[in-house]
């Protein structure tokens, strides 16, 4: 009894403290949400996180602790955190809109935009009112389908949403998209009418107003946009990017810093920051705002996607790429990541990676500008102007807006030389963008192009009209007086601009040209002295004066005089500028150097000063580190013009770096067309990279524009080495080029000369090792790839690696015919005859005057079962002039398919034929006339063994599947093989009148009616006279219930053959059918 109590007792006290601890504990998780929600309501996120996280410690999945946590991850930018948390909110409370809307954006920013769809209409089902839930809809319309459906939604909810900003904002996107300005720029007034405090609304009108060039009125808007929103918002994060595009970097520093510093746990706002220091190259300020985003959230995807940008900005491309990798790993097939992955390739200069990347990421996100715009760009680079536009056309109709997009588009049309259809680009950028004068000029240029000076007049004096002062149209206008030797008015047109542009050295260069059109040497001194007075560091004014001097001999007066006047200002950075460039003229390079250090000191961010020395440190003393680094400055500090590029870019090929430096040189060789130095860069690149089709037009334009220039020499060098063929160097020959190559290891042409004689010899080890040499050095050379790819493919143990190689090739360079032609020979000999008939085809469009190419070309058109075209391209390959060799080879084929068509009928030639298709053996023309002989003298077995050989060898054969089809449904009676082939051989040819026979004839009697019915009318069609032919149809069209069509086939049946074995049955079903 004692120890009943005893046990009553303790159960007792247990309980207490169950309750107790229950209580305590309910308490304790209210004490955490109330300081919480008094925290979260103040705005302090940190201190409010730390409650409801200690709340949920305590309370497991409370609902208020679960859905105010995942907001404010969300408000500070921790998505990816975020995400889980409001994902459980969602569970928990699934009737919050604010909670489904943010988890909605973090879907949407994971890549997710179906299910960011999904929570966007699970609230607009339920609030149509819900602005921000519109806006996260419209933000995950991405495909024509999704347009679509968006469109429906609007429809669907226009009665209840009608008095929503956002709705409008929806239908203002919807119409944009389809290319109704005026009805999406009404939508946008809609929404400031029924919202008029509506920061979406605002910031809408404030884009729009920036597309029309309305800087100011745009900035007031989003000003205004920004200031309606929450501190938190993205609206101010979007007032700074505009002030930071539209130059004023001032300001926008001064908005994020005021919002950090209000919301220092707004990690957008410092992401921004940090995107501000890296444009303001800014790399240890913009790396520790990335740090402070990433300490609080190590998966922060803007953070992390601005690392890699802050590497290739400092010239880290492969730890740029190794970041990217990271983070695919962590957030696969994510479109802006891929985006970015593309950009960091073409930085190490992996172009397939590139392009992979960029379709990719339309795949996720189709209408990325962008990823179309550089894709597109890509293709144009690679010489495939079509693809281009099959991108460029369908987005520029979807997005009427996308002004890049459409530019890009006009110059795709114009490496076609579709003229016209570029004007028609420019003529609708003019319309639809009526206060940009570029559309206007570019359509000039054009016009002035072709000769049409009077309507390329009109077109400059429009863009001038649009903005009055715009100095590229001015400039065009004076050229087009001095054309007309209308000095006067290019006078008064350049003096007129000289008022306007009162800071602005172009007008003096304009005035300048005047002057030098008419030989006034002494005004047009005159006129760059004031230019660079104007504007000291602007570089061609300086190098003109240069040249005047030069060509008037008074350099050594000119160098005294600077010299006074640095004597009497030593910070006058135009006569130091002017002396330095005395100087190296003078070949006073020591002199020159301290001249342009002296600049420097005064002026350290100098651009000409820095290019300048860039080149002189390069060029006369060898001090490749200092001088990249003052280039690679002054490129930076001056993006775009032409010498700085051109110094980076020679600079860059003194260090090996030829990919890398081929873009630039390009793009100087496009704008100074007429410098010999420039040109001569050009061809050394291309020479390097073995491009060598495109360094002979270089050299030898270097040797047109000035013969006896101090490039022509080297040049000619070069030429001589490029036009030295092969197959006439001798023994002693190949040695001095193996001597040379030792003294000059580092010539990539030498050595794929070099093996280029070994593999004209066919001692392919040795051509392969020299080739891979030149590969080496130039480890990314298309061309040298391709070579090395041949001369490997000859070694059958090693033609996997070959084609490999010749994959690469194509990747990096589709439009090539070269790499074409190396992977299609050798896919044919791994047996792909499909894969090398296409390209082949490619091929000889591409080389339509090598007749070994027609000759490959006709075997794969073979294989395919394509004779007529085979025997075509023999022909084409035969009017070609061809070796012996392959003449010989030509003939024997064209005999081969001969015979085929025509078995010899006399036993001897009979016995001919088949000693010599024994003789050559899988030779499929050999066995198909083999074949047709043994068919011809009824030998039905044989003919199919010969045919099926040759289907093993070719099993796109079509002449052997046809045959073996008749065989099959003849004399061997194989129906199941016969129509099988037979419908194989109809999805590519309908007009094959025997084929259509056997699929009409066996289709109906194994009830494949609706085959039967197709194959017979074709049949009929090609053999009216045919008149069981129309007796089989007529019963297939009886059993398919066309009691029409059924009579006429049989009464055309009955017509033909009124006595046939079938005529009894033929009445009979017309009988019952009438």
């Amino acid at each position: 009894m004692q120890r009943t109590v005893c046990g009553w007792a303790a159960a007792a006290v247990c309980a207490a403290l169950m309750v107790l601890t229950g209580c305590s504990r309910e308490a304790r998780v209210q004490r955490h949400l109330n300081r919480a929600e008094r925290l979260y309501q103040a705005g302090d996120y940190d201190r409010a996180e730390i409650e409801y996280r200690n709340a949920l410690k305590y309370g497991g999945t409370n609902r208020t602790a679960v859905v105010r946590l995942g907001l404010i991850l969300h408000q500070e930018g921790r998505l990816l955190e975020a995400h889980s948390v409001l994902r459980m909110a969602a569970e928990l409370d699934p009737d919050n809109a604010d909670v489904r809307v943010a988890f909605g954006q973090c879907l949407l920013a994971l890549g997710n935009v179906g299910g960011a769809r999904t929570q966007a209409l699970a609230v607009l089902t339920r609030a149509p009112a819900n602005t921000e839930a519109w806006l996260l809809l419209w933000d995950a319309t991405l495909s024509t389908n999704h347009l679509a459906e968006t469109r429906q939604w609007l429809e669907k909810l226009a009665g209840s949403a009608d008095r929503c900003a956002g709705y409008h904002l929806v239908w203002s996107g919807v119409h944009a998209r389809e290319g109704d300005r005026a009805r999406a720029e009404a939508a946008v007034q809609r929404a400031l009418e029924v919202e008029p405090n509506s920061p979406a609304a605002h910031f809408a009108r404030g884009t729009w107003l920036a597309r029309a060039d309305k800087i100011r009125e745009a900035e007031e808007e989003f000003k205004k946009a920004a200031e309606l929103g929450p501190l938190r918002s993205p609206y101010r994060l979007r007032y700074a990017e505009f002030k930071a595009a539209t130059g004023d970097r001032t300001g926008a520093r001064a908005i994020l810093e005021e919002l950090v510093k209000k919301a220092p746990d707004f990690l957008p706002a410092w992401t921004e920051l940090a995107k501000l220091e890296l444009a303001e190259r800014n790399w240890d300020a913009a790396d520790q705002a990335l740090r402070r985003v990433l300490v609080r959230d190590p998966v922060n995807l803007p953070a992390l996607l601005l690392r890699p940008q802050l590497a290739v900005a400092q010239g880290r491309y492969t730890n740029a790429v190794a970041e990217l990798e990271k983070i695919l790993k962590l957030i696969p097939n994510h479109p802006r990541v891929l985006y970015q992955m593309a950009l960091a390739s073409l930085m190490v200069n992996d172009v397939s990676r590139a392009i992979t990347s960029l379709e990719q990421s339309l795949e996720a996100a189709p209408d990325n500008a962008e990823a179309v715009v550089l894709l597109a760009e890509l293709r144009l680079r690679r010489g495939d102007p079509g693809g281009a536009i099959q991108l460029l056309e369908p987005f520029a109709a979807r997005h009427p807006e996308a002004w890049q997009a459409r530019l890009l588009l006009a110059r795709a049309y114009l490496a076609r030389n579709e003229v016209d259809r570029v004007l028609n680009v420019y003529r609708a950028l003019a319309r639809d963008f009526p206060t940009n004068p570029t559309p206007w000029l570019l359509t000039g240029l054009i016009q002035r192009e072709r000769g049409q000076l009077d309507t390329a007049r009109q077109a400059f004096e429009n863009a001038v009209r649009i903005r009055p002062g715009y100095l590229p149209a001015v400039e065009q206008l004076v050229q087009l007086d001095l054309i007309a030797r209308r000095f006067d008015d290019a006078r008064r047109r350049a003096e007129a601009e000289l008022a306007r542009h009162t800071n602005s050295p172009l007008p003096w260069m304009l005035l300048y040209q005047v002057h030098l059109f008419q030989t006034n040497l002494p005004e047009a001194e005159r006129a760059l002295l004031k230019a660079v007075e104007v504007a000291p560091d602007y570089r061609p004014a300086h190098a003109e004066l240069a040249r005047i001097y030069v060509a008037t001999g008074r350099q050594n007066e000119a160098v005294d005089r600077l010299q006074g006047l640095v004597k009497a200002n030593p910070k006058d950075i135009v006569s130091l500028m002017q002396l330095a460039l005395l100087h190296t003229a003078l070949t006073n390079y020591a002199e020159a150097r301290k001249t342009y250090e002296r600049i420097l000191e005064i002026q350290p961010r100098y651009g000409p000063a820095l290019n300048n020395l860039a080149w002189l440190l390069a060029e006369n003393l060898n001090d490749l580190d200092r001088a990249y680094q003052l280039a690679r400055q002054a490129v930076d500090l001056q993006p775009g013009e032409p010498a700085s590029a051109d110094t980076l870019g020679w600079i860059l090929f003194r260090r090996g770096e030829y990919a890398r430096a081929l873009p630039l040189l390009q793009e100087s060789a496009r704008k100074l067309p007429e410098e010999p130095e420039v040109q001569f860069h050009l061809a050394m690149t291309h020479y390097m990279l073995g491009e060598e089709t495109a360094a002979r037009v270089a050299f030898q334009t270097t040797i047109q524009l000035r013969p006896d220039g101090p490039e022509a020499q080297e040049a000619r060098r070069r030429l001589a080495l490029l036009d030295l063929q092969a197959q006439s160097v001798d023994d002693a020959r190949l040695a001095e080029l193996e001597a040379r190559a030792r003294k000059d290891p580092r010539d990539p042409v030498l050595w794929s000369r070099i093996a280029e004689v070994y593999a004209i010899r066919g001692r392919w080890a040795q051509a392969v090792e020299a080739g891979q040499k030149a590969l080496e050095l130039v480890p990314d050379s298309v061309v040298f790839m391709t070579k090395v790819a041949r001369w490997m493919g000859e070694m059958p143990d090693r033609l996997d690696r070959a084609i490999e190689l010749a994959r690469r090739a194509r990747d990096r360079a589709p439009d090539d015919a070269q790499a074409a032609y190396t992977l299609a020979r050798l896919v044919w000999r791994k047996g792909d005859q499909t894969w090398a008939a296409s390209l082949l085809e490619e091929v000889a469009r591409k080389l339509p005057n090598d007749p070994r190419v027609w000759y490959d070309l006709a075997w794969a058109r073979y294989s395919q079962g394509r004779v007529a075209q085979a025997q075509q391209a023999l022909q084409q390959a035969a009017q070609l002039r061809p070796d012996p060799s392959l003449t010989r080879q030509i003939e024997e084929f064209q005999r081969a398919i001969a015979l085929a068509e025509n078995p010899p009928t006399t036993p001897a030639e009979a016995s001919q034929l088949r000693q010599w298709a024994v003789s050559r053996t899988n030779d499929v023309p050999a066995l198909v006339a083999w074949a047709a002989l043994e068919a011809r003298s009824g030998n039905a077995a044989e003919a199919a063994r010969l045919y099926e050989a040759a289907r093993a060898v070719f099993p796109n054969f079509t002449p052997a599947l046809r045959e073996l089809a008749i065989l099959y449904a003849g004399p061997l009676k194989q129906p199941d093989k016969a129509y099988e082939l037979a419908l194989r051989i109809r999805e590519n040819d309908r007009n094959d009148a025997a084929i259509a026979r056997i699929v009409g004839v066996l289709g109906l009697q194994r009830g494949d009616l609706a085959r039967a019915s197709a194959a017979l009318t074709d049949y009929t069609r090609q053999r009216p006279d045919d008149a069981e032919a129309f007796y089989q149809l007529g019963l297939v069209q009886r059993q398919l219930k066309q009691p029409g069509q059924a009579r006429q086939s049989l009464e055309r049946a009955l017509a033909l053959a009124p006595n046939a074995p079938f005529a009894a049955e033929a009445r009979k079903v017309l009988a019952e059918l009438k």
